[in-house]
């Protein structure tokens, strides 16, 4: 049996793929290996979407996407909920971006002008201004930005509703670990799972994260197309009675996301380190300190668990977004921190790409053709 299409990968962009892809009439498998699942960024939780790391990306086409995705986001979980029949807790959160006084003011200059830049307010605020906002913030804020078109989703929640949804629209769901893309003469022909069991279709969507360079099979382009980038995060619960922060808060080392179960989950390192994505000691004690000098009251949080997944990154930084050099294998990955904000909008323009339909211009920029050697 063939299918119309085979989705490698189980995290927020292939299962946004697939939910779309089925919901449009295709016979849509996904082939995802559940035992690495834990390991992927959605994985750890509840997380801020907002676009000041898009911002900070410095990329304009990275900027323009974020743009686009944030105005169709919630119409997009709007859906999901609806089909699901779980929520996502996704809910408007504002962010208090936060500087001090030995940090480089334009760090908040750039966020401001790029958010003016495409219609986005920002409210410039003193640290004496930052912290009648937020009272507990600590003493050595200097200055900040109120960014109130921020938002909130719980990461786990957001798949739980995707597989969900898949599901109901009808997508098999395969556990197992990708080892080889198949061909059928010159085009797609499928995928070999570890376990010598193939599946077979006429067109390949390799979204597999930060392992989406390293099946057998793939054309040159995409083989080692992305590296895995660890990244840690904390939970901590808030005793009853203690200060909970009104904003989600920030600054360039670390992010205090406030969560409606008076949690707070503190992000997030980065390390480069291959496909380790076990937590370490001194990431926790980073993030504890970092966490304590921006909010002090954190410091009176109880733990509940730390966490740590793999993001994909690729070597300029950017999506990779298409369909590769074979016809019929596709490739989205390489989203690094953006993954959750650029589903939907990913997912749009691959189900437009397997339908032969125009597809989003801004995807242009992030086409795997760039990755082919000249």
């Amino acid at each position: 049996m063939t299918h119309d299409v085979i989705v490698v990968g189980g995290g927020v962009i292939g299962l946004s793929i697939a939910w779309q892809a089925a919901e449009e009439g295709l016979e849509v498998t996904v082939v995802a290996d559940q035992a690495a699942a834990p390991a992927s960024y959605a994985a750890v939780g509840g997380l801020s979407f907002c676009l000041t790391d898009a911002v900070l990306a410095g990329d304009r086409s990275v900027t323009d996407l974020s743009v686009t995705a944030r105005e169709k986001f919630a119409d997009f979980i709007r859906a999901l909920d609806e089909r699901s029949g779980v929520s996502t807790l996704f809910r408007k959160q504002a962010t208090l971006l936060t500087r001090r006084a030995d940090e480089d003011s334009r760090v908040l200059d750039r966020v401001e002008e790029a958010r003016a830049a495409i219609g986005l307010s920002s409210v410039r605020l003193t640290g004496a201004e930052c912290r009648e906002r937020e009272p507990d913030l600590s003493a050595e804020v200097h200055d900040g930005l109120l960014l109130e078109e921020h938002y909130q989703i719980d990461s786990k929640a957001f798949v739980d509703a995707l597989a969900l949804a898949c599901v109901k629209a009808g997508v098999s769901m395969v556990d197992g670990h990708v080892s080889e893309v198949l061909l059928s003469g010159e085009r797609a022909g499928g995928v070999r799972l570890e376990s010598g069991v193939t599946v077979f279709a006429d067109k390949v969507v390799i979204a597999a994260g930060a392992w989406s360079g390293s099946l057998g099979g793939l054309p040159s382009e995409l083989r080692e197309c992305v590296r895995p980038i660890a990244g840690q995060v904390v939970v901590l619960d808030l005793p009853s009675g203690a200060a909970q922060p009104s904003y989600d808060l920030r600054n360039e080392r670390a992010y205090i996301v406030n969560r409606s179960d008076r949690s707070v989950l503190i992000g997030s390192t980065s390390r480069d380190e291959g496909f380790d994505s076990t937590a370490s000691a001194s990431d926790v004690r980073y993030l504890l300190e970092e966490a304590a000098s921006l909010w002090p009251p954190v410091s009176q949080g109880r733990w509940v668990r730390t966490m740590a997944g793999l993001r994909p990154m690729s070597a300029d930084g950017l999506p990779i977004v298409g369909e590769s050099s074979v016809a019929g294998i596709f490739v989205a990955t390489g989203h690094f921190k953006n993954g959750i904000m650029f589903a939907a909008e990913t997912a749009g323009a691959i189900v437009d790409m397997l339908f032969g339909r125009p597809f989003a211009s801004s995807f242009a920029a992030f086409s795997p053709d760039r990755l082919i050697e000249k």
